[in-house]
This record gives C-alpha cells, structure tokens and sequence, in this order.
C-alpha cells in the first residue's frame, strides 16, 4: 500500500503574514521559516553561553583570532 505523503512549510511574507506552502516533497516546499528561526535561537544560546556578542549573520567572532 503506498501512502500519499504531503509536506508543508511556513514562510514569512514580507507584510508580516505567515503563509502555509505545502508539496509532495520537502523540495517543494522550499525553506521552513520555523526551523530557521530555531537554528537563529540555537546560535543564540550558544553565543551566550559561550560569552560571545555576535548577532546571527555575522562572520564568526574568532575566525580571525578575535575576540
């Protein structure tokens, strides 16, 4: 028996709304907004954790031996 999988993601629009795009793979979807927002929070942590005052987005703080 073969299943009808369907996948969905969430994505920003730029007057704020959230919109639902859906597919029959994670390819048509496109990028998932919440999972990138998770990894944002995760690089977060870590830069708190660590004692480090990068924004996500920018070059990593010791890349060069700074910081």
């Amino acid at each position: 028996m073969e299943s009808d999988t369907r996948c969905f993601g969430l994505h920003f629009e730029p007057d704020g709304a959230v919109s639902v795009r859906q597919g029959k793979t994670m390819d048509d979807v496109g990028d998932i907004a919440s999972l990138d927002e998770d990894l944002e929070q995760s690089d977060r942590y870590i830069n708190t954790e660590m004692g480090l005052s990068a924004e996500p987005g920018d070059a990593e703080p010791n890349a060069e031996g700074g910081n």
